[in-house]
């Protein structure tokens, strides 16, 4: 039998139950980046997009860009010829909202008033604020344009090292604070923000305080020229994209976990090349690179699929089409980004590298950004109560909340690093915010809340049913222990179990039957017989064995 993974999954044939959702939606992210497209005076373009519950409250929150740095002759020391890593700019957001549209954009006035105020094409229902005004102040550096060499980090954070709230709700920064613009953040080169001071570098005694002492809400990142990226996880890297330096970034899904849905190329033209799984930013995001210098028409701001020098385009990624035609590990179908005639689908081929076709999807500042006519390529949308986006608000975000009494967002562990960063800060903050009256954490007033949007909660269902124990990469008797843990009994039939998807299994459990409170019942490769005599249980403890080595 195969090795069992910790990310066990059971699955009813009829309806899929996951108690772990590959997707959820989160509560503010960064949906859409425009940053440095080509010509003069291209700071007059640039913006964030934050997406999330209308009304939020931002105070608190900040948001950066890191650069890294490009250590040109590979000596691990960035010194002269080297690219210097950097904070490039980092903005405040106290006393911002999201608008009634649950939209915020952050735009560039730095060079003069923006194009996107200039030319109305905010939707007047999204807060904005300029760069001027959310610049983080420091005593040796203003805001500035977006700068897109070596790599780009986006971080969207909560909680920082030496920073605060007043009374009025504004930010103090004590003498150690350090995320702000500053060329001098990763001192040593190592790929980790050096959190201190310049002398903080190797060789002086002094251990680097790094990046970690934030809490992260939302990262993104992607690198050129091989800098280096400061996100907490390489999921969160877009795939390396030789030659192809991403302008524009717009959000599309939100993933917990990788989906595992495609395949990208690593390597130059023909052979050597490896084969690599998407990451979870690859299946999250669109993004292109501009060529032209000033917009000539509404498709300056339109994904494209091929170079198309009237809009402006030279090539765009986006998320793996899984209706496509797969092809073999052979050839490479997208050598340094361009179309291979040589490389063609195979009947039976298992990689994904077709992308979804996203052509006239467009970024939309302050909007939704779906396509206009293909519905199948529209932006993500969080539903209230649906912790782990299904689409629906059932038992699984019941059990899910009722775990979570208690929870709140400021939590840390031993070494100050905060607890609820990424995908779970995104569900806990939906969670206590189910009732506004009290946000300091999960509480019975917030599972109240729940239970208004959840028609069908208070029914026993199949979520009672979890795995309790295993045993893997045994010798014929690897096992897996389910138990209903809830207070009614559950009727197995139609479940299934599998331990590499969120999918019907490939074991089929309605063998199991009604299984009662308090019961628990085990899967086994080995013989059933032989599994009970050799642990000593009871003839009537339920188990299916033989299963094999599928």
């Amino acid at each position: 039998m195969k090795n069992w993974r910790i990310s066990f999954i059971l699955a009813a044939m009829a309806c899929c139950l996951a108690g772990v959702a590959q997707r959820t939606y989160a509560q503010v992210v960064i949906n859409e980046v425009l940053q440095n497209p080509e010509g003069s005076n291209d700071e007059l373009w640039e913006y964030f997009e934050l997406y999330g519950r209308p009304g939020m409250d931002l105070t608190g929150y900040a948001i950066g860009l890191m650069n890294g740095g490009i250590d040109a002759n590979n000596d691990g020391i960035i010194g002269p010829g080297d690219t210097v890593p950097e904070i490039d700019e980092a903005f405040g957001l106290d006393g911002l909202t999201l608008g009634a549209n649950g939209f915020l954009v952050i735009y560039n006035d730095t060079g003069g008033t923006s194009n996107l105020v200039n030319l109305g094409l905010i939707d007047p229902a999204s807060n904005v604020v300029s760069f001027t005004a959310a610049h983080i102040p420091n005593t040796f550096d203003v805001a500035g344009k977006l700068s897109n060499d070596g790599s780009s980090t986006y971080v969207l954070v909560r909680k920082r090292v030496d920073h605060s709230i007043d009374m009025n709700n504004q930010s103090v920064y004590g003498a150690n604070y350090f995320f702000h613009k500053d060329v001098r953040h990763d001192v040593d080169g190592d790929g980790n923000i050096d959190v201190g001071t310049e002398t903080n570098t190797i060789g002086t005694g002094e251990p680097a305080r790094m990046l970690q002492p934030i809490q992260i809400v939302d990262e993104l990142a992607w690198s050129n020229g091989g800098g280096l990226e400061y996100t907490s996880s390489r999921q969160y890297e877009i795939s390396d994209t030789p030659g192809f330096n991403p302008d524009m970034v717009s959000r599309l899904a939100y993933y917990c976990s990788n989906p595992r849905r495609g395949h990208r190329t690593v390597g130059n033209a023909g052979n050597p090349f490896t084969t690599e799984i998407t990451s979870i930013a690859d299946e999250s995001f669109i993004y292109g690179e501009m060529i032209t210098s000033l917009p000539i028409s509404a498709d300056f701001f339109k994904y494209k699929t091929a170079i198309d020098v009237m809009s402006g385009f030279t090539t765009t990624k986006a998320p793996t089409d899984l209706s496509a035609a797969a092809y073999d590990a052979s050839c490479d179908p997208e050598p340094d980004d361009a179309p291979n005639a040589g490389c063609a689908p195979i009947s039976g081929g298992g990689y994904q590298y077709t992308d979804i076709d996203v052509t006239d999807f467009a970024i939309t500042p302050g909007t939704f950004n779906d396509h206009p006519t293909n519905a199948n390529v529209q932006q993500f949308r969080f539903v209230r109560g649906d912790f782990n986006v299904d689409g629906l608000v059932n038992h699984i975000d019941e059990r899910m909340i009722l775990d979570r009494i208690g929870w709140g967002l400021d939590d840390t562990d031993v070494d100050g690093t905060w607890l609820r960063q990424g995908p779970e800060f995104q569900k806990t903050l939906m969670m206590l915010e189910m009732d506004m009256a009290d946000t300091a954490s999960v509480n019975s007033d917030d599972l109240n809340a729940f239970y208004a949007e959840c028609a069908v909660c208070g029914v026993a269902t199949n979520a009672e049913i979890r795995i309790t124990e295993y045993m893997y990469t045994g010798n014929g008797d690897e096992f897996i222990e389910f138990t209903n843990v809830g207070a009614t009994p559950v009727d197995m039939s139609g479940f299934s179990y599998d331990d590499s998807g969120r999918i019907s299994g490939v074991f089929d459990l309605s063998a199991f039957g009604v299984v009662m409170p308090g019961e628990s019942v085990v899967i086994t490769e080995g013989d059933a017989g032989r599994f009970k005599l050799d642990w000593q249980l009871p003839f009537s403890v339920k188990v299916i064995g033989g299963l094999g080595d599928p």
